[in-house]
Parts: C-alpha cells; structure tokens; sequence
C-alpha cells in the first residue's frame, strides 16, 4: 500500500520481467518503457535547460492515443509524461486516463506549479515526479524566485489527492552540501516518498549554455553519491538501487556521458526495451539521442518509428534514469528487488 492507502499495482512490474526475460532469451525488441515529452512548452526558466528554445508542432490528443494504443500492444509497462511542462497540455489527464485504461503504469515530471489545480484529474496516476534541488535559497537559484514554494505546494497537492510522489535533484554547485542533500530526503520523508538524484550533464542535447556553470567536477560528484550511498543504507529514502549509485561512483569521466564499450557488463537496453517519443512525434532510443532524422510516429504510426529504431553507436551511459533501467531490464537481482521493495511498502519516516 502507499502511504494514501491506495494498493500499488505491480502487474505491470510482472509483464516488464517477462518482457525483459524474453528479450534476453530471444532478443525480441519491445517498448517496456516509453517516455513522453508530449510539449516543448515550460512555464518556467530554469538555469540548466534549454528546452524552452525549442520550438516544434506538437502531437494531438489523438495521435498521443494512438501512440498510446500501439505501444500497449507491443507491451509497454510505464509511461513516463514529462516535457517541458506536461501540464501545460489541457489533455494531460485524459492521457494519464488513458495509460490507466490499458493497464500501464503512468509517471508525471512536473515542476508543480500547476498541480494544486489539476491534482484532482490525475488521480489514475503511479507516481508524481516534482524537482527539490535542496532548500528555497539554492532551489530558487537552479529554477526561479518562487519555485521552491510552488514546488512543495503541488507534492503536496499531489499526495492529498491520493498520488505516490517523488522528489528528483539534480547535483550540481547549488546543492553540494550535505545540508542540501538532508533538506530534500526530509521532504521526500515528510510525504511517503522517495528522492531520486541525477547528473546535471552539460553536453545533453537539451541542456542550456549555462548547465556547464553548475557543473560539479568528477571528484567532488562521487564524494556525493558515496553519501548517498551510505544514507540509503542507514534508511533514509534514496530512491535509486545500491547497484546504480556504485555503478555512478566507478564511471571512469563523469563529465562524460557515453561510452563505447560495456561498463560493469550492463547490456543498455535503449531502443530495444525503451524508448523516448519527443511531442513533435520523433521516436529517439533515449534522451541522449539528437532528435534530427529521427522516425516519426507520423509517418505510419508508432509501431512501425519504433521498429525503425537502429543499434546505438554507445553501449552505457552516466544517466541515472537510463543505468536504472538498465539494471531493472537486465534483471539485476538486486535492483530488482529493491524496486519491489518500493512498491509494497511505504518508505515515509513520519506516515505512520
């Protein structure tokens, strides 16, 4: 159960173990996760992102739906609707609504302004993702003046409403201290969820000219994680496995993304069991992927973009998300088990 009382569903965690099995064993390519940046829009201006400077016609509901449909045929688990500002879209809850209806398992990536007003029509929802990059002071100055309340408002519309919530941080200079870092588990704590921690990676293709200011040095960046790996131990809410903090610390560069040769033998699943479909209707194998000639879901639906997908000139990478899933569809036992650990018992302190 989540800390609102409401039963997490886990037959979508099932079908993506079969799935990733049945990879393994037979290298069937299916999407397992999909993530979807359905608008470029934003409503705010935050200091490492460059997405605002995009500009590109957007999916309709209808082609969302299809998009949809067709990956659930294929057998996709989660759906990950992030952005720009997902909310910006007035169909958003119709799309979460629609992943419930297909039983997949749906993710929203919001910065939380606008969820005191639509919490209520996302309540199909597994789980709200709110950026805390530590306490007001160093989170206004990654985001906005103001961000940091807005942010705390909408988690807290979120879990009043009955949705699992997280907080996702971005290490970088503005919130090195181990100060920073206690200040976002509390939050986390404070609302039966989990802190999720990333890379701020200045060479992505979506990063602002200004990522590289912020960027900590490798050095400093594994003396973070190792915190964090001893606070996941001690019991705090880190919501990453044990297995992709190590494999974060022994990354050779972290100022480097990519690598082309296997790291820690993760064979990277991207493009085969996960895939990211940009709100133009592009399908990239991941976030690190230029969007340019990328195949469209409008140019015979989304099956057939997916299937288009080539073999990725990288093998692994330093990004959070993507070394998670990574392990979770390699099956790693141990982050595996960690992950069903999450979905049956709330992690929360102080909801008892």
């Amino acid at each position: 159960m989540t800390t609102s009382g409401r039963a997490t569903p886990r037959g979508p965690y099932f079908r993506g173990a079969i799935g990733a099995l049945r990879y393994r064993l037979t290298g069937h390519r299916m999407p397992l996760a999909l993530t979807a940046r359905v608008t470029w829009r934003c409503d705010a201006l935050c200091a490492g992102c460059g997405m605002p400077n995009v500009a590109k016609p957007e999916l309709t509901t209808a082609e969302w739906v299809s998009v949809l449909d067709e990956a659930a045929a294929l057998g996709c688990v989660r759906v990950c609707f992030t952005g720009g500002e997902p909310l910006l879209r007035d169909d958003i809850g119709d799309l979460v609504d629609r992943c419930a209806s297909l039983g997949i398992a749906s993710t929203l990536e919001t910065n939380g302004g606008r969820l005191p007003q639509r919490a209520r029509f996302l309540r199909s929802l597994g789980q709200v993702l709110v950026p805390v990059e530590a306490g007001a002071d160093a989170h206004d100055g990654v985001h906005e003046p103001g961000s940091h309340a807005a942010a705390l408002a909408g988690l807290r519309a979120a879990h009043d409403a009955g949705i699992p919530v997280s907080t996702v941080t971005t290490l970088c200079t503005k919130n090195r201290r181990v100060a920073d870092l206690e200040a976002v588990l509390d939050v986390a704590e404070s609302l039966g969820g989990t802190a999720l921690f990333q890379l701020l990676h200045a060479e992505a293709p979506l990063a602002s000219r200004g990522a590289r200011r912020m960027r900590l040095e490798p050095d400093e960046l594994k003396k973070i994680l190792g915190w964090l790996a001893a606070a996941q131990r001690s019991g705090r809410s880190v919501g990453m496995s044990a297995r992709t903090l190590r494999y974060l610390q022994t990354w050779p560069d972290l100022r480097e993304i990519v690598s082309s040769a296997p790291h820690e033998d993760v064979h990277c699943s991207a493009g085969n069991l996960h895939c990211v479909v940009d709100a133009d209707g592009g399908v990239l194998p991941c976030v690190l992927r230029p969007t340019a000639g990328a195949p469209s879901v409008r140019d015979g639906g989304f099956a057939a973009a997916f299937g288009a997908l080539l073999d990725q000139p990288c093998r692994a990478c330093a990004v959070a998300p993507l070394v998670e899933y990574n392990y979770l569809f390699n099956l790693d036992r141990g982050a595996v088990r960690e992950r069903l650990a999450r979905v049956r018992t709330p992690i929360s302190r102080s909801a008892a």
